[in-house]
């Protein structure tokens, strides 16, 4: 005759079946945090592939496995060795927040990352995406330099909510071509980048609210704004500018409107070719150093 199975013995087994259960069957995003090195406790600066358990759950103090399903959110650099790059799959996630790593920068590449949500990417150490950003647009936040390099499809605009700088190569870095780029909140000056060719669509604003000032800079070649440039009151600035020594020429194409309250235009270091429309009800300057032999024109 079979002894019966013990009523504590049973629930205790019904414990562990629920502790043993994959975090895909729970659907429960997590906060997690770059970890290389998966053979050493906590997280771990270097290069590895997104997709996998090389992610550390700071509160289950264990690797986890990436939850495309319900989005975790992601923490990049600890701190605890050099940065790498980070190989993308087809992953989907929340916010990101690059954080630094002993040395060096952490950059993202290949595959698709989709954007989910209303995602900050916090960039606390300078970080470079070059994977596609897919899903919605984003919120930039943090002081340190963010570069895009993908051929992005996200629908959504992008908006700087801090003083820093922001650097692309093409126009397709911005995604779909109805995404307008803001930079607000607070004081002081952020830079756009543009590399050399770059030619944005028509379609694109670039919104410089409140106080902030932008200097909006050639980095090499020829590159050209050609959509809208608003500055939202008198204490905004925009800046036209070129890299020191790049020879450089930016140009406002014949499609680009500047509209505000005020507008500093100069070249110190590269060309200035204004082909476009200048609404103001302010003073516009153009200056430069005194050492400075380049040219503005306005065509």
């Amino acid at each position: 005759m079979k002894k019966p199975l013990n009523r504590t013995k049973l629930v205790l087994f019904s414990l562990l079946g629920l502790l043993t259960l994959d975090r895909s069957e729970t659907a429960r995003a997590t906060a997690l945090t770059w970890d290389a090195d998966t053979g050493t406790t906590g997280a771990q600066d270097g290069s590895g592939n997104w997709t996998g358990n090389n992610w550390w759950d700071a509160v289950g103090l264990a690797n986890a496995t990436w939850n495309d399903a319900t989005p975790d959110t992601a923490t990049i650099g600890a701190a605890s060795g050099v940065a790498g790059t980070i190989a993308v799959g087809a992953n989907t996630v929340g916010n990101i927040t690059f954080n630094a790593a002993t040395s060096g920068n952490y950059i993202l590449s290949g595959g698709t990352l989709t954007l989910s949500g209303s995602p900050t990417i916090a960039v606390n150490n300078a970080a470079t995406i070059n994977s596609i950003l897919a899903g919605t647009g984003f919120t930039k936040s943090g002081t340190a330099a963010l570069t895009l390099g993908g051929v992005n499809t996200f629908t959504g605009n992008v908006t700087v909510n801090t003083v820093s700088t922001l650097s692309l190569a093409s126009d397709s870095n911005l995604g779909n071509t109805a995404n307008n780029l803001a930079f607000s909140t607070g004081t002081g000056a952020s830079t756009l980048n543009l590399g050399p060719g770059f030619s944005s669509a028509s379609t694109r604003t670039v919104s410089i609210n409140n106080n902030r000032s932008l200097y909006v800079n050639a980095t090499s070649g020829t590159a050209t704004w050609n959509g809208n440039l608003n500055v939202g009151n008198s204490a905004a600035a925009l800046r036209l500018t070129c890299t020191s020594g790049s020879g450089a020429v930016l140009v406002l194409g014949s499609s680009a409107i500047y509209n505000g309250a005020s507008s500093i235009l100069y070249s110190d270091n590269g060309d200035i070719a204004v082909d476009g429309t200048i609404n103001s009800v302010s003073q516009i300057q153009i200056g430069r150093t005194s050492t400075s032999t380049k040219t503005s024109s306005w065509v």
